[in-house]
């Protein structure tokens, strides 16, 4: 009896802490600049990148920004943040799940293992189940506060392309 309701659990639990995001996809208006469009489609395809119609080599973690926002040493900086983001998100979020596949195996395996009455093993298991819910929302909210230190990155890399080159300091003037 107790491990068809600790099934039960763990799939509401993982329906739960199961999200699809979709946010919608950022425009610019190209002035003749490089510019890049960030598009946010989903978050399990995680965001895209896309510049002159061409969509850019960024994986979900972020490899690959170092080429993508090179020459712009501001946004090389907000892409290094959202990496590092990305990364410690989806490290704890994997690690919750794996928290809830740990407790369907330990009740397969041993039923009794979080207790031999009902009250005891609802608390353990309702325990887990909160700690592990707790981890996976805390990955989640790091993971997507990154999209916002990508956006930024991808302003600055459209702020120093509309910029242009830097000029060399050479001023022309005086009479002719």
């Amino acid at each position: 009896m107790y491990p068809v309701r600790a099934l039960f659990v763990s799939a509401i639990s993982l329906a739960i802490i199961t999200p699809s995001l979709t946010i919608a996809p950022q425009a610019l208006a190209d002035d003749g600049a490089e510019l890049l469009e960030l598009r946010l489609p989903s978050f399990w395809s995680g965001p895209s990148l896309v510049r002159r119609g061409s969509v850019l080599d960024l994986d979900y973690v972020g490899n690959g920004y170092e080429t993508i926002f090179a020459g712009a040493p501001e946004a090389l900086d907000h892409a290094s943040v959202y990496r590092a983001k990305r990364i410690a998100g989806v490290t704890l979020y994997a690690a919750a799940l794996g928290s809830l596949v740990a407790e369907l195996i330990v009740l397969l395996v041993q039923p009794d293992a979080l207790g031999t009455d009902t009250a005891t093993f609802i608390g353990n298991s309702m325990g887990w189940l909160a700690g592990s819910a707790t981890v996976a929302a805390i990955g989640l909210a790091i993971t997507q506060s990154a999209n916002d230190d990508l956006n930024r990155a991808v302003d600055a890399y459209n702020a120093d392309s509309r910029r242009g080159p830097p000029s060399l300091g050479l001023k022309i003037g005086g009479r002719f």
